[in-house]
């Protein structure tokens, strides 16, 4: 039988089944921030073929996308800043996406002016 006391298999169905009972708010956190990044890729996606289509309403998207970005990488640099650090010394990180995002959005400024 495989399932026999003692054998390997059954030290590991055993294992995970601890894992699974101690961490399960680990894996629900897992679980959402796997669902909230598919979300993220899903309306980046929808986005980038409104632009490219030229749809109604692909420029305010595309403006929306853009500050999220924005305030996403700053509540990281700040949540780097004040959580992550090892020592009484604070460190300050500055985002390279920044440096896309902010031209990103003064184009989509220009082009919400000229696309209608």
């Amino acid at each position: 039988m495989y399932f026999e006391k003692g054998t390997i298999c059954t030290g590991f169905v055993r294992t995970i089944f601890l894992l699974y009972i101690c961490c399960e708010k680990i894996l629900f956190l897992f679980f959402f921030l796997f669902i909230h990044h598919l979300a993220i890729f899903v309306f980046k996606g929808y986005v980038a073929y409104s632009l490219w289509k030229e749809r109604d309403g692909a420029v305010g998207l595309a403006q929306i996308d853009a500050w999220i970005g924005i305030v996403a990488c700053v509540v990281m640099m700040i949540y780097s800043m004040f959580v992550q650090s090892n020592s009484s010394i604070v460190f300050f990180t500055l985002r390279f996406e920044l440096l896309f995002l902010i031209p990103y959005v003064w184009v989509m400024n220009r082009i919400a002016y000229d696309w209608g």
